[in-house]
């Protein structure tokens, strides 16, 4: 698991956005390289941010894979909304990227 850490941390990314979910060992590495991690984001967003940012969807970090194009942005949050009661809680991702000069991808995360 270090070795695959390894190789997304030698990118040297600061935002990592995942199609399904990530190992518990795995984010506690990138959280101790302080790699925010974004995890169940659907494909079609996905797309809709590597084409904002000009970036590539990596599929597999297998190590005969080459250096994939990293996406820019300007800047990024997380942004946490609750329900009047503090029961329900939504986390969305704002992503602002420079390439087309709009926020892309809003995006709910469920906790």
């Amino acid at each position: 698991m270090r070795h695959v850490v390894a190789r997304i941390a030698n990118l040297q990314p600061n935002l990592v956005l995942v199609h399904r979910n990530v190992s518990r060992l795995a984010q506690e590495f990138l959280l101790a390289l302080r790699v925010t991690l974004v995890l169940n984001v659907k494909a079609s967003v996905l797309e809709r941010v590597a084409r904002c940012t000009q970036a590539d969807i990596v599929t597999s970090v297998d190590a005969h894979i080459g250096r994939p194009q990293l996406g820019i942005c300007k800047s990024f949050y997380l942004k946490t909304f609750q329900d009047e009661r503090g029961m329900y809680l939504k986390v969305y991702t704002y992503i602002f990227a420079c390439v087309r000069r709009f926020v892309k991808a809003l995006r709910p995360i469920n906790t």
